[in-house]
């Protein structure tokens, strides 16, 4: 982990998001964040059909010129190398990717300005998935003089990937309220527990099981009280029947539940966006969707800002 040559204003937000980051906005300072995302997010593009095809070219090449005992073991030698390469290829395909109806989907309008932190306000962090992707400029709007509101970079999706880059997202600087929430990923069904590989089959995996949630997300709560912020958990919101990747709309209660525990274990305040949705989610929500229409975003931005608010004024 490290940070270089932090140069000139810091603006809003203070990582190197990727383009499709909706709820924040871009630091212009000379740095290189090196964390497990970025090394992942940069390995992922070797390889690929290039690199598949690239030892055949040669394969070509080497049939054509090399008239020798040695031509067999070349040719067998590269051919593997091929293989190799292709299921390189192949497994990167299982890389993170944003579902249907995020906002990760929604393209940045173009020309909007950064907006400058300003040192006199309180910093709060919100950390969350794409839901919170959905409603965090809504808040920042809200906030705006009152507070420098910022969302960790991109998609923080489950427990699992949150354990690995929390730290990195609670660097940049001192937080005075931290508004969290993990589970929606956590629960969804994978065809490898542990990855973002997606699958519509009941009878796969959850991306982390209630145990494993439960583990990962007590030692986040550790690691979230070192910063000695005001923390907030929000619920995990409601979901209906049918939505992909496969999760059953009863987990959603289930790992609630949990996490509850563990919050009022901690002392942490909780900020129940599920019950807040749950009596209109027909209308709020996209159909078969984990996502929400504009008006469910608003509703939770406003929740979620009247939350925020209230932690500072104490």
């Amino acid at each position: 982990m490290g940070w270089i040559a932090l140069v000139g204003s810091a603006w809003m937000n203070p990582w190197d998001n990727p383009p499709w980051f909706d709820g924040g906005y871009k630091i212009e300072v000379a740095h290189r964040r090196c964390d497990e995302g970025r090394v992942k997010e940069k390995s992922s593009r070797v390889g690929g059909l290039d690199g598949v095809l690239a030892p055949f070219v040669v394969l070509g090449l080497v049939s054509y010129f090399i008239q020798s005992p040695m031509k067999i073991s070349l040719i067998t030698s590269l051919a593997l190398f091929s293989i190799l390469l292709a299921g390189n290829a192949v497994s990167q395909e299982k890389k993170y990717v944003p579902e249907d109806g995020s906002a990760e989907l929604v393209k940045k309008k173009r020309g909007k300005k950064a907006s400058p932190i300003d040192p006199s306000l309180p910093n709060v962090l919100i950390i969350g998935d794409s839901i919170s992707m959905g409603y965090t400029s809504k808040v920042i709007e809200a906030m705006a003089g009152k507070a420098n509101v910022m969302h960790s970079p991109g998609n923080s999706q489950g427990t699992t990937n949150g354990l690995a880059n929390i730290d990195s997202w609670l660097e940049p600087m001192k937080w005075d309220v931290i508004h969290f929430n993990f589970g929606l990923h956590d629960l969804k069904r994978v065809t490898e527990a542990g990855t973002s590989s997606n699958s519509n089959d009941p009878d796969d995996p959850y991306q982390a099981d209630a145990k494993t949630y439960a583990a990962n997300l007590k030692e986040i709560v550790v690691r979230l009280k070192k910063t000695e912020a005001t923390l907030i958990f929000a619920t995990t919101t409601p979901f209906p029947a049918g939505v992909k990747p496969f999760r059953s709309p009863d987990d959603a209660g289930n790992y609630n539940t949990a996490a509850l525990k563990i919050m009022k274990k901690n002392g942490i305040e909780v900020n129940d966006l599920y019950a807040l949705v749950l009596p209109d989610l027909a209308t709020l929500q996209k159909p078969v969707n984990v996502h929400f229409q504009a008006e469910g975003s608003q509703i939770m931005a406003d929740a979620v800002a009247k939350r925020i608010g209230q932690s500072l004024d104490k």
